[in-house]
């Protein structure tokens, strides 16, 4: 069975609220509004992939894990409801460059099931995923977040005035049972780092999208840049090596600073009315070019526990292009157009100094 800080997997209820709060409680509080802001934007993506039926919507949990001085990573994915066929060719397009392991949830035991060995997806799940972890390390590191980057205030609005409203019933199922995945069935058993592979989306012709729609605000004196972790631009550029289309998002925030907790999207309108999106997709070169920059240090509270400063590289916004704004009744459209390269206009850092928020109050 898998073991947890919370206790066996088996004894944990994922509809039970008290179990959803301390789960999702566990992590530092801009994770949490990240689950929101994530909540948001697949409502959006969900009205694009409405009216643009050539895409589907892969419904899995995809994670990286890598361990120091290995080779080869590997992508555990936690399939939700995919359909098959889908299924299928993409953990064959990972396994050009991954060892993959499939899981599913078998709400019966209520624990995590795998294959019997790594690339033997199309066999039986019937072993304990933490079973199969613990043959390779046998003592788990449960990560300690920093108190520092928990703020207990912002928890409790991200989950009991957005999240739990709006999943509802869906709470446990979508959003509880991915972060115990990566938290306590994936990152415990791997020293080399973990990062998510964002929706995967498949078109019609079999091409493979990544989307990722990160929530951030520029920097810079100058011309204005964004940074990317330069670990999940190395899995970007692994996936892009075999065929992937890595699409990059930013949904811009209006206050440019940390400060401000994500209710403002539900309860400031003006505030909501300055949100603006940009992205492209970057080719597999791009990405290369990328890494080769010299690695910036972020803050220690920019990390998973707030204990270790993060590598990143960065790229100007200006090289982003334009998807429209959170009001936008077009933007569903938008994203579709910016996903087959039919985006014109580039943002500019005009735009995105013109709707910063330079009034109000931090919370």
């Amino acid at each position: 069975m898998l073991p947890t800080p919370l206790g066996d997997i088996t004894t944990l209820d994922l509809d039970d609220p008290v179990t959803q709060e301390t789960v999702l409680y566990h992590d530092k509080h801009q994770l949490l509004e990240g689950l929101v802001v994530e909540d948001v934007v697949d409502q959006i993506l969900d009205q694009m992939m409405a009216r643009q039926r050539s895409l589907s919507r892969l419904n899995v949990v995809s994670v990286v894990a890598a361990s120091k001085g290995a080779t080869t990573r590997t992508v555990f994915v936690l399939d939700q409801g995919a359909s098959r066929d889908e299924l299928n060719l993409y953990l064959a397009r990972l396994q050009h460059e991954f060892l993959v392991r499939l899981v599913r949830y078998d709400a019966g035991s209520r624990d995590f099931v795998t294959h019997a060995g790594p690339n033997a997806w199309d066999g039986p799940l019937e072993v304990s995923l933490g079973d199969a972890l613990r043959e390779r390390e046998p003592n788990p590191h449960f990560c300690k977040i920093d108190e520092s980057i928990k703020d207990a205030m912002r928890q409790r609005r991200g989950f009991w005035g957005y999240l739990s409203g709006s999943c509802k019933s869906k709470l446990g199922r979508a959003v509880v049972l991915p972060r115990l995945f990566k938290n306590f069935a994936v990152q415990p058993y791997f020293d080399g780092g973990v990062w998510d592979v964002d929706r995967v989306l498949l078109g019609k012709s079999g091409r493979f999208y990544v989307m990722e729609v990160k929530h951030k605000f520029p920097f810079g004196a100058g011309r204005l840049k964004f940074g990317i972790n330069r670990g999940s631009a190395n899995v970007l550029y692994a996936l892009s090596r075999t065929g992937f289309c890595c699409f990059h998002a930013i949904m811009v925030k209006p206050y440019w600073d940390d400060m401000h907790s994500v209710t403002y999207l539900f309860n400031e309108l003006e505030t909501r009315k300055r949100v603006v999106f940009c992205g492209r997709i970057f080719t597999e070169s791009e990405l290369q070019e990328l890494l080769r920059q010299p690695s910036s240090r972020s803050p220690a509270k920019t990390s998973l526990t707030g204990s270790r400063t993060l590598d990143y590289v960065s790229f100007h916004a200006s090289s982003l292009y334009r998807i429209g704004s959170l009001d936008d009744p077009e933007l569903p459209a938008q994203f579709a157009r910016a996903l087959i390269g039919q985006l014109p206009e580039h943002i500019s850092d005009e735009d995105l100094r013109s709707s910063r928020m330079r009034r109000g109050k931090p919370e």
